[in-house]
């Protein structure tokens, strides 16, 4: 999470699955496998839920990894974030592999994503 004059910036790793083995990935997802480490739509749900409790300044979110198109809630996940009335900007890093596009193409991006 990063916060500058715009809001608060959160990225969210919502899997370490993937589908490559990158050398220089920064989050040793090439050496070791973390299944267990899946983020689920209940956890966003609740972190989305505490977000506007706090009426927290959004005003970007994106979904990472690992690959996120490999994470079978990311629709949903995606869904629950546009919940915020602040967010401006919402993204999902993918790493563009033809192996993922089928699963690229079925997410339905709200118009601030």
């Amino acid at each position: 999470m990063a916060v500058n004059a715009n809001g608060i910036r959160i990225e969210a790793n919502v899997t370490y699955s993937c589908n490559a083995s990158c050398g220089w990935c920064n989050k040793a997802i090439p050496y070791a496998s973390f299944p267990h480490l899946t983020m689920t739509l209940e956890h966003i749900q609740r972190a989305v839920d505490q977000m506007l409790e706090q009426k927290l300044n959004v005003h970007r979110f994106t979904f990472c990894g690992g690959e996120p198109c490999l994470n079978k809630e990311l629709q949903e996940m995606i869904y629950e974030v546009d919940r915020l009335p602040t967010l401006k900007w919402g993204r999902v890093l993918t790493n563009g592999m033809p192996v993922t596009q089928d699963l690229r193409d079925r997410i339905k991006l709200p118009d601030r994503f």
